[in-house]
């Protein structure tokens, strides 16, 4: 009897199981439905000017909408720091960070969702996506599609709108009609209506119903022609975002036309400006322009390390005579690099920089854009007295044929002893120490070229200690190297340059301590001279960079937080004093002192005693004025001096890596940040 009634039941429960099955199928959705198994970018169509899509998304909250990174910055000492920074606060403000997480709380509760439910399970946290055309007149402007994967609470918020009347829609001010592709929705505050969709268990929302329509189209078609199918995203999202993800990070995807986007958010394409006072903005002007750029594909991560992998495809038709042979050269593999030429840089080097390119022609591009009176003068003052040329470009010649197309600059802090009453003269100027590595072309020529200098000091201004007497010195450093000094007040902190030239490489540095330091470490190494190239940070961060480059930079900046310091705190001192015009301030404070003590006389036309006698008490109140300028505002200028050097010691490294091809500009970026504060 038991067992025909257990047995009655159980027919009975998968009656109403069946039953219920097909109902909610027939009302809702198939419960039992698969997932869509393709990414998100399947979806979407080919042809969009932007796309940005990022997996685990609710990996990266640890109770939404807290960033799991906001969390942890927070924890380590120098993000502390960093968040309390005046300008982390100005930043905040700027990008209306203020109390954001609250506001997002707050409306959430408004929401009505159900308590402790997280967000990113109804939307995206397991994969997130946008594409977007892009037009004239902002963000406001553009036609975008967000998809995200849901779950079934997800699916059965979306069956429900299309029963606006079970949900008391209209309450909130909102209308939901059916659609070809989904749901219209409409009114409250929405700005513009939206159109939502499914396929599977991708949620869409979209400012068009097109977007719908083609992302069913797409999956009927299994991805064919979608953006996520197109060799652009294949070589240069998806294939680099795997690389990314195997390395250990959380890869975002960006895509996007970069003419569209500058149109969109009212960008000049002449940038760098050609027109510049800067000459170093020209000169980078002649080297990339944005509006020879198509679009930039790329991903990026952020955890310990920052990686950053993005090409920016170009148009070679637009290219100048200089873009043409530089972009053409090729450039330098990840093995030399490892193997020899960071051989050069000591362990502690602050920043090391690679560059294998036209050298001649970027001299030539560099000496253009100067002032016309600079370059007459180099003529006139060198080039044809000692080379008998009548433009820059013989000096460019003799250069060129010395040296080769690829030079190393290493810089590090100036901490090497002072050269006492014997060295040459110089100012108080902190400045670090910096070696330029040169690979010889030609020996003679270099012998020659030095000869000249030799020969005509007064013209480069190097100088003894006594006017008129020889600035040249020899010294000999480790290795037995013979080092040539040129003694010059011109030159900030050292007072001198230093050159040695052994067939193989010339080294010119503002240290000729520092030259012995970068010959021990190339031709001996050891524990004696520890270098760059066995450091395993460097070694790591470069295996995960580009295999090659056109030029690299990296950076320790630990090692250069006491230089950079004081070079700040200088700096501050100087520019608290170029805020202030002096000449209308001397004006105002003469004015003052006459119409006080010489009521009887007129500004401008003071006799020659009371002129004096106005200068001296004027020059007492702007040295007070400057006094006082300095303890009201000096502290503040030097506490964001501190505050940036705190923010250089929470990274440990940083690689940038630059390639250049006759059609794209390929950039890598690794940063290594400090897994605890430095003391």
């Amino acid at each position: 009897m038991k067992r025909r009634l257990l047995r009655y039941a159980l027919i009975a429960l998968a009656v109403v199981l069946f039953t219920g099955y097909f109902a909610f199928r027939t009302f809702f959705f198939d419960p039992l439905e698969g997932r869509y198994g393709a990414k998100l970018a399947t979806l979407v169509p080919r042809d969009v000017d932007f796309f940005s899509a990022k997996a685990n998304l609710a990996d990266d909250f640890v109770d939404f909408p807290t960033p799991r990174a906001a969390r942890e910055l927070a924890a380590h000492p120098v993000g502390q720091k960093f968040l309390a920074s005046s300008q982390w606060q100005s930043w905040s403000r700027d990008l209306g960070l203020v109390d954001m997480e609250a506001t997002i709380r707050a409306e959430l509760d408004r929401a009505g969702l159900p308590a402790g439910l997280d967000p990113t399970s109804l939307f995206g946290g397991r994969e997130l996506a946008l594409a977007a055309y892009l037009k004239p007149g902002g963000t406001e402007a553009a036609e975008w599609i967000a998809l995200g994967r849901t779950n079934w609470m997800g699916k059965l918020a979306l069956e429900l709108l299309e029963r606006p009347d079970w949900i008391g829609l209209s309450e909130q001010g909102l209308e939901a009609t059916g659609v070809e592709g989904g749901v219209r929705l409409s009114g409250g505050q929405l700005s513009r209506p939206l159109f939502l969709g499914r396929r599977r268990d991708v949620l869409l929302i979209s400012t068009t119903e097109s977007f719908l329509l083609r992302a069913e189209e797409l999956e009927q078609r299994k991805g064919q022609d979608s953006f996520g199918q197109s060799a652009r995203y294949h070589d240069h999202v998806e294939t680099k975002a795997n690389v990314l993800e195997s390395a250990g990070g959380q890869p975002v995807e960006v895509y996007g036309d970069v003419a569209k986007a500058a149109a969109a958010l009212d960008l000049p394409t002449a940038w760098p400006n050609p027109k510049s006072p800067e000459p170093w903005v020209v000169f980078l002007s002649r080297l990339f322009q944005l509006g020879e750029a198509r679009d930039l594909a790329g991903v990026f991560s952020i955890g310990r390390v920052l990686r950053l992998d993005a090409n920016l495809a170009l148009s070679p038709e637009e290219h100048s005579t200089l873009q043409r042979r530089m972009y053409r050269m090729r450039g330098f593999d990840r093995g030399p690099v490892l193997n020899d030429v960071a051989r050069l840089a000591p362990a502690d080097t602050g920043l090391f920089v690679y560059l294998q390119s036209d050298l001649a022609g970027l001299m030539r591009e560099w000496l253009a854009v100067q002032e016309p009176a600079l370059r007459e003068n180099l003529v006139s003052h060198l080039v044809r007295p000692l080379f008998g040329g009548s433009s820059v470009d013989k000096l460019v010649d003799e250069l060129d044929a010395a040296f080769r197309d690829q030079v190393a600059v290493i810089v590090r802090a100036n901490d090497y002893p002072d050269m006492g009453p014997d060295g040459p003269p110089h100012n108080d100027t902190v400045v670090p120490a910096w070696a330029v590595v040169l690979w010889v072309e030609s020996r003679d020529k270099i012998d020659e070229l030095r000869q000249k200098v030799i020969q005509n000091q007064a013209r480069f201004g190097i100088q003894g200690r006594a006017s008129g007497s020889s600035g040249v010195f020899t010294n000999e450093v480790q290795g037995g190297f013979v080092v040539y000094e040129y003694w010059s007040p011109a030159i900030q902190g050292t007072g001198h340059l230093s050159s040695v030239n052994d067939g193989q490489l010339f080294v010119l540095s503002n240290s000729y301590q520092m030259i012995g330091q970068v010959l021990g470490t190339y031709y001996q190494g050891g524990a004696r001279n520890p270098r760059l190239a066995d450091q395993v940070d460097f070694q790591n961060l470069m295996q995960e960079g580009q295999a090659s480059s056109t030029v690299l930079a990296y950076l320790q900046p630990a090692a250069l937080v006491p230089t950079l310091a004081a070079m700040g705190r200088r700096t501050a001192e100087d520019d608290l004093l170029t805020v202030v015009d002096w000449q209308a301030k001397r004006a105002e404070f003469g004015k003052a002192v006459v119409a006080e003590r010489f009521p009887n006389e007129v500004w401008g036309r003071l006799s020659t005693s009371t002129q004096d006698q106005v200068d001296v008490e004027v020059d007492k109140r702007v040295e007070a004025f400057q006094q006082e300028l300095r303890e009201r505002e000096l502290p503040r200028r030097l506490e964001a001096v501190n505050e940036r050097m705190e923010l250089l010691r929470g990274v440990d490294g940083a690689l940038v890596q630059l390639r250049l091809t006759e059609r794209a500009l390929d950039v890598a970026v690794r940063a290594l940040f400090a897994a605890a504060a430095r003391p």
